[in-house]
């Protein structure tokens, strides 16, 4: 059983059939309903049934959640209705996200902490609601979606890069408070995807120096610089979905606590 969290579209949506395809039954959840601080229209609930419609397709149970990841009673509830409907949770990817831009100076007291709230402390709470059913199985893949601005931080994503940071800090920790219920905590950096969180004029604006005006080909650009391998600008949405697979697989069983970069080498450059 697995539970994957920011699961409406883009690498979410990815992660959520690539686990079914490989026979797991598949929980999703994300949020119905716009977030003020963001530049870029998020999914509606109509988009999380679809995709439990897709899993069901693929002969696997699912079941769509609502719910915020900000919001404690809202993991606990999804949590508590996971293990009641299907008795126990052996995945977790708490992928959900979002990004904005600004200079640090810039940045509004709402805005940094709308970031702070859904990548990292929504990467933590759900963790901390699945962990303990884990524990009393001593068994489990904790799967966390962090960034290269995790390891790497650019201009006007000051906040982004400090959530994203705080993101590998958790894996770690949890890595060596988890270890000894044989329970393996990772995370995955990617580069650019190409999912709506990316592929949008603000992301655009800002890949062309911040000004007005940017285009998916100045993003391209400017990734295509940073990156080793050729004619690679965005990668696509499923690009990530080899090293979840791994990371979630009994092939990972001696891997722990590290971030697995999927970047085309743009941390190498």
């Amino acid at each position: 059983m697995a539970f994957v969290t920011g699961a409406a579209r883009g690498q979410g949506r990815q992660f959520a059939l690539a686990l079914a395809r490989e026979g797991a039954d598949v929980a999703v959840l994300d949020l119905d309903a716009q977030i003020k601080t963001v530049d870029y229209e998020l999914p509606e609930g109509s988009d999380l049934d679809k995709v439990a419609a897709e899993i069901e397709q693929l002969d696997r149970r699912s079941l769509a959640i609502a719910g915020n990841v900000t919001k404690e009673e809202d993991i606990s509830r999804a949590v508590d209705t996971i293990i009641e409907r299907f008795g126990h949770i052996d995945i977790v990817v708490p992928n959900a996200g979002i990004v904005s831009y600004g200079q640090v100076w810039e940045l509004d007291e709402k805005t940094f902490d709308q970031m702070i709230d859904v990548n990292l402390k929504g990467t933590w709470l759900t963790c901390k609601y699945v962990a303990p059913h884990m524990i009393e199985r001593k068994k489990g893949k904790i799967v966390c979606i962090s960034s290269i601005y995790g390891v790497h931080s650019a201009p006007l994503v000051s906040h982004y890069s400090a959530s994203k940071h705080g993101v590998l800090g958790l894996v770690r920790s949890m890595a060596i408070e988890l270890g000894e219920y044989n329970i393996n905590v990772n995370a995955i950096c990617p580069t650019a995807i190409d999912t709506p969180m990316m592929n949008n004029q603000a992301t655009f604006d800002r890949m062309a120096g911040g000004k007005a005006g940017g285009t998916r080909d100045h993003a391209n650009k400017e990734f295509e610089k940073r990156q080793l391998l050729p004619d690679i600008g965005y990668l696509p949405d499923d690009a990530c979905v080899g090293s979840l697979l791994f990371l979630a697989s009994e092939d990972s069983k001696y891997v722990t606590g590290i971030p697995i970069p999927v970047d085309a080498g743009f941390l190498t450059s």
